[in-house]
């Protein structure tokens, strides 16, 4: 995350923060990632769970720990007042976009929309890994101590996304389950709805299949001559996990020889008595 100083000047001569403009209330895998690049082209700096870096995940972290609302909105109003980011959409941020309405009266509100059932299936696939990374070391008693030997950064990152979904969707939630999906669909269904109750010329309900004409009609934009990005990033994303779970398996192969080791050990000691 680049931070510069975002000031303008008003006609006063007085320079005052630059707000952010836009603010998604869509849920992450429903287009947010081909929205995000055509942002982009139209010349808004887009914050996305992709952009989340050294910079902002402390304050990210500190905002799903704190239960304090008032304290929660200072967190998201130093991120979004500090950073070059005019725009913000997918999660972290689409979870929040009630406060950040609120911090940034004037911003526009624009849902990214998508057919349920698709929806729940590239959750499933792709950003509820960390949950279960999460679940499963609960499972069994070796779990926390795998957990422990994990490379620091590794370990905050999956703690951090894992209460973060559980904050959104439910204590312990499982998308591999029937339950866990049906459950996801029921919070997701609500967001779409509370969402949609944003009265006037605020709100853009969006799905990328609409491409470059409602977006821009809303944002006072010319349309690009560019085609409208249509980004699938399902099996990048995938390539992420694989190799996020080679390096998350290292502690668990270490703790495994050293445990044959020790029993082999033992147990030759044994029978040399």
């Amino acid at each position: 995350m680049c931070i510069r100083d975002r000031v303008s000047t008003q006609s006063t001569g007085s320079p005052t923060a630059m707000p952010l403009e836009i603010i998604g209330a869509g849920f992450g895998r429903t287009g947010t990632t081909s929205l995000k690049e055509a942002l982009q082209i139209l010349g808004y700096p887009t914050h996305h769970m992709s952009t989340v870096g050294p910079t902002d995940f402390p304050l990210w972290e500190q905002i799903s720990l704190t239960k304090d609302t008032e304290e929660r909105k200072g967190l998201l109003k130093r991120i979004f007042d500090e950073s070059e980011y005019t725009a913000a959409i997918d999660f972290p941020a689409a979870a929040y976009w009630r406060e950040l309405s609120e911090i940034y009266p004037k911003a526009k509100v624009i849902l990214t929309i998508r057919d349920e059932e698709k929806w729940v299936e590239s959750v499933q696939q792709t950003i509820a890994f960390s949950t279960y990374m999460d679940l499963d070391n609960k499972k069994v008693w070796w779990g926390s101590i795998v957990s422990l030997l994990q490379p620091p950064a590794i370990r905050r990152r999956v703690a951090w996304v894992a209460r973060f979904f559980y904050q959104v969707f439910g204590q312990d939630i499982d998308f591999r389950t029937p339950e866990g999906r049906a459950q996801g669909i029921e919070v997701f269904k609500k967001n779409t709805e509370a969402a949609k109750e944003i009265v006037g010329d605020r709100l853009l309900v969006f799905e990328v299949k609409d491409g470059w004409e409602s977006l821009c009609k809303f944002l006072g934009k010319e349309v690009p001559e560019q085609p409208f990005p249509r980004t699938n990033d399902t099996e990048q994303f995938q390539n992420r996990i694989q190799s996020m779970k080679r390096r998350a398996a290292m502690p668990a192969i270490f703790l495994g020889a050293t445990l044959t080791a020790g029993l082999g050990y033992a147990v030759w000691r044994y029978l040399k008595k």
